[in-house]
């Protein structure tokens, strides 16, 4: 029983440890969860930026000459690209921000199971721990009333021996008593 409950304190610790690691581990998708939401914000505020300043570049467009035209066409045309790629990092963004949340979902839940598990072998190891000191219990009191016995035991062995020596000392009297009467019953025929 000692034993067992060894095993099943040493289980514990060791879903203790995987129990800290992955609470570590969500505590870091959590972190890089909200870090990447923060720069999304980030980068959709700065697409909003730059959607407006396009649109302020186009009206101001058909007000100006045609050389201006021809520059702010280039600009529009820069900060266009600027706008796709914005927006081709929030799609990535978006993807890793859906992975880091599945991920976060999934150590959760394997935390929660680590946690069930701990519970279960805390649970076996104190029914385990009861059991051996109720043995430990019921092996005290055998020892007492095995001791209790040898003791009784030994005080019936010396009232035998007792009653033995006076028993022999009446027979040999008896004999004795015997012998002389026969002596004098010879001596009186």
């Amino acid at each position: 029983m000692e034993e067992e409950l060894e095993e099943e304190q040493s289980n514990a610790e060791l879903l203790n440890d995987r129990y800290r690691k992955l609470l570590l581990q969500v505590e870091s998708l959590t972190t890089e969860l909200s870090a990447e939401r923060s720069f999304s914000a980030k980068a959709e505020s700065g697409r909003q930026q730059l959607e407006r300043q396009v649109q302020e570049l186009r009206e101001r467009l058909g007000e100006e000459d045609a050389g201006a035209r021809a520059r702010q066409k280039m600009i529009i045309a820069a900060l266009e690209s600027k706008l796709a790629q914005a927006e081709e990092q929030l799609e990535q963004e978006s993807r890793e921000r859906i992975l880091s949340g599945k991920l976060v979902r999934r150590a959760e839940k394997r935390l929660k199971e680590v946690v069930l598990q701990v519970e279960e072998e805390r649970r076996v190891a104190d029914q385990l721990r009861d059991q051996l000191e109720k043995g430990n219990l019921r092996v005290k009191q055998l020892k007492r009333q095995l001791e209790e016995a040898e003791e009784e035991a030994s005080r019936a062995q010396a009232v035998r021996r007792r009653l033995q020596h006076e028993l022999e000392d009446v027979t040999e009297a008896s004999e004795s008593m015997n012998r002389e009467l026969n002596t004098l019953r010879n001596r009186l025929r």
